[in-house]
């Protein structure tokens, strides 16, 4: 019988991690944690943003920049089978300098030239004659902003257009809640809106501004048959932006008519000294020009940032690059509006 030497059993011996490559693993799935709690909190906040803001939102500037503030709420009736139809407008102007508001209450029942020769028609209206366009999207909106544009003679910031519960809701607690917190700010309105573009920081500033300029509030019922009512509503306004950053800049502002549409530049003059501009003349350009231009001297200027977002410039040109236009305001003004024919067509 064969006898065999006894062996040893071999003991497999655990792997050991090297401390650097545990520490490295520990810190890549820290990061990718905190990367997804990262994306998930900006889905979030999307989330809740796309709700309050409309597709035309990213073109808005930043309400946090300005002094002055506008919002227009509107109520509408709103059917599957029938058109929009626009019956309660207010707008408010907040003075966040001087902490004041100006309210004008606007009836539908007024007669409006329509922008955009639509002729004449009642406020009510607009909404509708808008959606009509074939010309792109929220053309309905847009209509009635530069309709309120017009009849204010100032720049509408915001919009919510809101079906009747909404706007009552929304119109109660902007009035007479100085403390709304965000549950009452979601239930009232903005992500049940029929159409706004607000957003949700966006409405954290107008009711910051609004609870602040409680104590210092104007109104103005807005008759366009009356024109007394019509300087009235321009003193109240330019009451109230006296004290604006655009008054305080002291810019001086020259306005050509550059078309053959009578009192285009006496329409830029309103705009500008609603907001408490300075004016330093209105005149004919010496041609005709198709494309309205805005020469500054300053791009970051507010009052030509102002007249830009008003007029939706795309063509502003500092002074020292406009040797080549032939227009005597421009060497003695430090902002220039030519209103070209393709401003007076939509006016």
């Amino acid at each position: 019988m064969k006898i065999y030497p006894a062996q040893r059993k071999k003991l497999r011996r655990k792997a050991v991690v090297p401390k650097k490559n545990y520490r490295k693993a520990m810190s890549l799935i820290l990061l990718f944690l905190v990367s997804i709690l990262f994306l998930s909190g900006v889905g979030f906040y999307r989330s809740i943003s796309q709700k309050w803001a409309s597709a035309d939102s990213a073109s808005s500037y930043p309400l946090q920049d300005k002094n002055l503030t506008s919002l227009l709420i509107s109520e509408a009736t709103v059917s599957e089978d029938s058109p929009v139809y626009i019956k309660n407008i207010q707008v408010f102007l907040f003075n966040s300098t001087g902490k004041k508001t100006l309210i004008y209450e606007i009836s539908t029942d007024n007669l409006l030239d329509i922008p955009g020769k639509y002729g004449v028609e009642t406020l009510s209206k607009v909404f509708a004659l808008g959606d009509l366009s074939e010309n792109g999207e929220n053309e309905g909106e847009k209509l009635l902003i530069k309709s309120i544009n017009k009849v204010l003679g100032i720049n509408i910031d915001r919009y919510m257009i809101m079906e009747p519960n909404d706007y009552l809701n929304f119109k109660n607690l902007i009035e007479n809640d100085p403390y709304p917190s965000v549950i009452k700010l979601s239930k009232s309105s903005g992500i049940n809106s029929y159409s706004t573009n607000v957003s949700l920081p966006d409405m954290y500033e107008i009711f910051n501004t609004s609870a602040e300029s409680k104590s210092e509030v104007s109104r103005i019922s807005v008759d366009l048959s009356d024109d007394m009512n019509i300087e009235n509503l321009d003193k109240m306004t330019r009451e109230l932006t006296f004290d604006s950053s655009i008054a305080g800049e002291k810019k001086g502002v020259s306005i050509l008519n550059g078309s053959s549409v009578v009192g285009i530049a006496t329409y830029g003059s309103r705009i500008i000294e609603n907001v408490s501009g300075h004016v330093l003349s209105t005149s004919n350009a010496q041609r005709q020009y198709e494309e309205s231009m805005l020469i500054v001297d300053d791009l970051s200027s507010e009052t030509a940032k102002y007249i830009s977002e008003y007029f939706g410039f795309k063509n502003v040109v500092m002074k020292n690059q406009a040797l080549d236009i032939l227009e005597n305001e421009i060497a003695r003004s430090d902002i220039t509006l030519i209103l070209g024919f393709d401003i007076a067509d939509t006016l």
